[in-house]
């Protein structure tokens, strides 16, 4: 099974916290990006449907790594009236504010890329899990954010020399109080 949680929902309750608290995210899904924290690339808080075509699964029997698609349904003009009279609703072009806590956000892969699953280690799992935790246990919970961001891109490039066509490239963005130079011991 697996649930389905709105960004907007993650900000709204991030922003709710005490600066004294320290949250750390890690997403490893296709569009993990939380309205309000800074980003390599500032994206949007919510995003158009992509249009795929059709998908000839048959043709990705033999791939290593297989796209899953959900099809969700288009929320009602009366879903997105309740959820903008709770606060909830980010519109495409709206600001949100910034929790005040500091708050780490490990996504699995730009918007633009596919978050994999390939079989690692005996066992079919996401890339993203599979590097974050390889890259914490390199560092033996020492060091800084950016270390731990930088090990894990290089787990993940060793992944794409291993395997072809997995373009993966994991991203962090931060809470306007949270650095790259904090310690990874905050993050646990």
């Amino acid at each position: 099974s697996f649930g389905l949680g709105a960004m907007a929902e993650v900000a709204r309750f991030l922003r709710r916290l005490p600066s004294s608290a320290s949250v750390t995210l890690v997403l490893d899904c296709a569009y993990g990006i939380i309205p309000g924290l800074n980003l390599d690339n500032r994206k949007q808080g919510c995003f158009p449907a992509v249009r795929r075509g059709r998908v000839d699964h048959g043709k990705l029997h033999d791939f290593i790594s297989r796209p899953r698609f959900l099809e969700l349904p288009k929320p009602s003009d009366q879903a997105i009236a309740n959820a903008a009279v709770r606060s909830t609703f980010v519109p495409h072009e709206a600001t949100v504010a910034s929790p005040s806590c500091k708050v780490y956000c490990f996504s699995s892969c730009r918007l633009e890329e596919w978050n994999a699953e390939l079989p690692l280690e005996g066992s079919v799992q996401g890339a993203f899990s599979w590097a974050f935790a390889k890259a914490i246990a390199a560092g033996s919970f020492q060091g800084t954010v950016g270390q731990l961001q930088h090990r894990m891109r290089s787990i993940t490039g060793g992944l794409r020399q291993h395997f072809s066509g997995v373009e993966q490239t994991p991203c962090l963005a931060l809470s306007a109080t949270a650095t790259t130079n904090d310690p990874v011991c905050h993050l646990f």
